[in-house]
C-alpha cells in the first residue's frame, strides 16, 4: 500500500511539472506577436539601440521556436499519446503569432517610414535650393556642405542609415527623367529588396517597379 501511494504521489508531481512546463511554452509561443512589431519599430527609430538588441530579437525568436518544436517532438517520441496534442498547441500558436506579428510589423514599418520622410524635408529643400542657385542639381550630397547644410545627414533609421543619391544622365535614364533622386535601401528579413524613393517630379507611376508601390508622403515605398 505504501509503495502504491508513493507511486501515485510521484505521478502527481510529474503531472504538475508537465503543466508548468506547458504554461512556459504557451508564454513563449505568444512572443512573436509582441516582439516582431516592437523590433521593427525600434529598427526605424532614431532613439533606439538597434545594433544591440536586434540580433537578440532574431536569435531569441529562433531559439524559442526551435525549443517549442523540440518539446512537441519529444512528447511524441515519449509516446505521450493524447497528451502530445497539448504540446502541439504552443506550436500552432507560435505559427499564428508569427504570422500576425509580421502583419502588425508592416504597420509599424510604414509609420516609421512616414516619420523618416518628414525628417528628410531639410535635405530635399537643400538640394532644390542648390539646383535653383546653380542651374543643376549637385553631383553628390557632399556638394551641399557647408553652404546649404552643415553636414550630409543620415536617415535617422538605425537599420538603414544612409541615403543613396543619383543625379544627371544616370538619374534621368533610370528614374523617369528626374534630374536627381534620393533612395534608401530598406530590406527586411531575408531575400527582400524594398526601397524608399524620392522623385522631385513625383512621377512614381512612370517607373515599371516589379512590385507594389505605396506612397509615403512625398516619397514612395517599393515593396519587392
Amino acid at each position: 500500500m505504501k509503495k502504491k501511494a508513493s507511486a501515485g504521489n510521484k505521478c502527481s508531481k510529474m503531472k504538475t511539472k508537465d503543466w508548468i512546463y506547458l504554461a512556459l511554452l504557451l508564454i513563449l509561443s505568444f512572443l512573436p506577436i509582441v516582439v516582431i512589431p516592437w523590433s521593427e519599430r525600434a529598427a526605424l527609430s532614431p532613439d533606439s539601440s538597434f545594433l544591440f538588441y536586434y540580433p537578440l530579437y532574431q536569435w531569441g525568436l529562433l531559439v524559442a521556436g526551435v525549443y517549442i518544436l523540440w518539446s512537441f517532438v519529444k512528447a511524441v517520441d515519449n509516446k505521450a499519446g493524447n497528451r502530445a496534442l497539448l504540446w502541439l498547441l504552443p506550436v500552432l500558436i507560435w505559427f499564428v503569432s508569427t504570422f500576425v506579428g509580421f502583419r502588425m510589423s508592416r504597420e509599424s514599418r510604414m509609420q516609421g517610414m512616414a516619420e523618416f520622410a518628414k525628417r528628410s524635408q531639410t535635405l530635399i529643400a537643400a538640394i532644390k535650393e542648390f539646383e535653383q542657385d546653380q542651374g543643376q542639381p549637385p553631383t553628390a550630397l557632399t556638394n551641399l556642405v557647408p553652404a546649404y547644410l552643415p553636414e550630409v545627414p543620415e536617415t535617422g533609421m538605425p537599420a538603414y542609415p544612409e541615403y543613396v543619391y543619383y543625379s544627371g544622365d544616370e538619374s534621368r535614364e533610370w528614374y523617369a527623367n528626374n534630374s536627381w533622386v534620393l533612395i534608401v535601401n530598406t530590406p527586411s528579413v531575408f531575400l527582400n529588396w524594398d526601397q524608399m524613393f524620392y522623385f522631385p517630379r513625383q512621377n512614381y507611376a512612370d517607373v515599371p517597379f516589379n512590385a507594389g508601390v505605396e506612397r509615403v508622403g512625398d516619397w514612395a515605398y517599393n515593396h519587392e
